[in-house]
This record gives structure tokens, sequence and C-alpha cells, in this order.
């Protein structure tokens, strides 16, 4: 992939903050995998992402850019039970640390916009996803919502094509990628409950603007004329 003169390009020019996928280790692994460790130190040789000495094998943290966004990388695999649990609250994507860190970092943030980047979407795309864990994924709407947390964006991918959804508690997930792997031409969100738009004419990526006065957070997908703003 390195190889490759348009990634390289792109490498050059924007900043990348990376997180695992599911193929890291294999396909729609849980915390049960055995491989995980081989797994996460491929990353870590792979990715020059700063090893926490307190917790080797952490993944998840907090980027800021200046007063406007904090961006809250989500890891949604070493620490998930798996997915043939039943679904209860203590059936949990995100472990009891991760998430404690999440609704407390969210809580805290001054930035006007608060992302949380998650590898799998939030709904609409079977048990891999969030939809595999509706009780955590209510609880933490719902704790959004009491501690009226404002401008909460969520940046989600693996499902090969693009869309933007409108969730409880005035939050927006704005779903693309990947790059380069096949499109899923059947666009599970589209016409659902939420789902602003949809698109799969091609690769697909995502663009968000921040501006200041008036504040706003604008996701675009360029390779569609159509977005939304929050």
């Amino acid at each position: 992939n390195r190889a490759d003169g348009a990634f390289q390009t792109f490498m050059r020019a924007v900043p990348i903050y990376a997180v695992w996928d599911d193929h890291e280790v294999a396909n729609n692994f849980d915390r049960t995998h055995p491989r995980i460790p081989v797994g996460r130190q491929a990353f870590f040789e792979y990715w020059p992402v700063r090893v926490d000495s307190a917790e080797p094998g952490r993944l998840y943290r907090s980027v800021r850019w200046g007063r406007l966004v904090e961006v809250f990388i989500l890891d949604t695999r070493q620490y998930r039970a798996p997915v043939s649990a039943p679904d209860t609250p203590a059936k949990s994507m995100l472990g009891p640390d991760q998430k404690a860190w999440l609704l407390e970092g969210l809580q805290a943030s001054d930035a006007v916009f608060k992302v949380i980047a998650t590898s799998v979407p939030l709904k609409y795309h079977g048990v891999d996803s969030w939809e595999g864990y509706r009780s955590e994924r209510r609880e933490l709407f719902d704790a959004i919502a009491r501690r009226g947390i404002r401008r909460v964006v969520v940046l989600s991918g693996d499902v090969h094509y693009a869309a933007v959804l409108h969730h409880d508690a005035g939050i927006v997930e704005a779903i693309a990628g990947p790059l380069a792997m096949f499109i899923n031409r059947r666009r599970p969100a589209a016409g659902r409950p939420g789902t602003e738009f949809a698109y799969s004419g091609s690769f697909t990526f995502g663009l968000a603007r921040v501006t200041a006065d008036p504040p706003s957070l604008t996701i675009e997908n360029p390779s569609s004329p159509l977005g939304a703003s929050v």
C-alpha cells in the first residue's frame, strides 16, 4: 500500500490518526481471539502511535484541534464481548474503562465539537456493528443526553459506502470508506429512519469542514453533491 504514489502524496499532505479494524486480526474478531497480541504488535510497528506506558496495549485516545474540535478515537475490538452473547446491559463493545473514559472525556471537553471515531457504524449494519450492542448504545445515547453534551458527531466506516444518519440526543453520524475495497451497492441504511443520504456510486471518502463564527461542522462526500451540517 505504501508504494502507491497517490497514497504517498496523501500521507505527506495530511496527518493520519489510525486505529485497527477487524482485519488486523480476523474478520469480526472480539476480545476472545488468541491472535490479538500479534495483530496489535503489527499495528504498532506499522503506525507511529505513541504507546501508553501505563497500558501498553491501549489504542483508544483523544486528539485536540484547537478550541473547535476534540476527536475521541475508539477501540471497538479488543475489549468487546462476543457478538453471540445476549444483548443485555452487561454486553459491551468498549469495556468498562474505555466507556468511562469516553463519557468523562465528552463531558469534560470544552471543544465546540466532540467527534467520536468508531470503526463500526451505529446501526443498520448487522450484529458486528453497534446494532449487536444495542443496550450499550442506548446507555451511551442516554448518558450524552442526560449530561447535556452538545454537538456530538460520529465518524464511522467498515461498510463500503457513504451515508449521513441522525440519531437520538442530536448525534449525527457520517459513514465513509474504505477507499480501496469493493463498493457495497446494497446500502443497508438507505431509506431507513434517520438516514439523510446514502451513496455508493464510487469509492468514497468524507471531508469535515469546521468553522468558528458561527460554529459549524459541515460533512461532505466529495464524490456526491450531498452533505449535512451540524
